[in-house]
C-alpha cells in the first residue's frame, strides 16, 4: 500500500462532516486528521496537522465561501477538493480558477468521493466531464472582494457607503465596478445587480 493520505474535512454541518469523516476513515489508505466547520478552524487545522488534502464544502454557514481557500494555501499547501451541492457554472469556474484539485458533487456516491481523493493524492485532478463542461460555458466568478462589493450594491448602497463598509476608498470601489462592467459587458449598476442575483453571486438578504 502507498503512502497514507492525510485528509482534513471542512463542512459547516457538523453531523454531516463527522459522518463523512467516519466513512472515509474506514477506507484503507485514508487518515482523517480533523473535521472543522469554518475557514478559521480549517486554517488552524492545516497548520497543526499538515494534511495532504482538504475536502471542503464550497459554501459554509452565514454566506461564507471557501472558494478562495486553494489560493490561500498556495502551491506548497494541501490540495483542495470541493464537495458541494452547488453545480452552478460560476461556482465551479471559480473553484477551478482558484486552483482546486477537484470538484465532486454531493449527490455522488462515497466511492466517487474516494476515487476523487485518491486521484488528487496521486497528483491528478478530480473533475467530471459535467464539471468541465460547466467551466467552459460559465462566466468567470467574481473574487471574494468583488462579491462583497456586489452584495452592498445589490442592497442599494452608494459607492461611498460601500467604501465605508469595506474600509476602502471610493475610487477603489469605482475600480472594482469598472472591472466588473468590462468583464461582463454590463452598462450600468442595475444590469450588474440583476446579473449578480441571477447568477447567485450574492444574496439580496445578506
Amino acid at each position: 500500500m502507498g503512502e497514507v493520505i492525510r485528509l482534513a474535512v471542512l463542512e459547516d454541518h457538523r453531523v454531516v462532516g463527522t459522518s463523512l469523516a467516519a466513512a472515509l476513515s474506514a477506507v484503507p489508505g485514508i487518515q482523517v486528521v480533523g473535521v472543522v466547520t469554518t475557514l478559521a478552524e480549517a486554517r488552524e487545522l492545516v497548520a497543526r496537522e499538515q494534511p495532504s488534502i482538504v475536502l471542503a464544502d464550497a459554501e459554509l454557514a452565514d454566506h461564507e465561501w471557501s472558494l478562495d481557500f486553494p489560493l490561500e494555501l498556495g502551491p506548497t499547501g494541501p490540495r483542495v477538493v470541493f464537495l458541494s451541492a452547488h453545480i452552478r457554472p460560476d461556482i465551479v469556474s471559480a473553484a477551478v480558477e482558484n486552483g482546486a484539485a477537484g470538484y465532486v458533487h454531493k449527490y455522488e456516491s462515497l466511492d466517487a468521493v474516494v476515487a476523487g481523493i485518491r486521484s488528487v493524492a496521486a497528483g491528478r485532478t478530480a473533475f467530471s466531464q459535467q464539471v468541465l463542461a460547466l467551466v467552459r460555458r460559465g462566466p468567470r466568478s467574481p473574487t471574494a472582494r468583488e462579491r462583497q462589493v456586489l452584495t452592498l450594491l445589490v442592497n442599494g448602497s452608494a459607492n461611498k457607503e460601500i467604501a465605508a463598509a469595506l474600509g476602502i476608498e471610493s475610487r477603489t470601489v469605482e475600480t472594482h465596478l469598472r472591472r466588473l462592467f468590462d468583464r461582463y459587458g454590463i452598462a450600468n449598476r442595475v444590469e450588474l445587480a440583476v446579473l449578480a442575483l441571477r447568477e447567485g453571486w450574492v444574496d439580496a438578504r445578506a
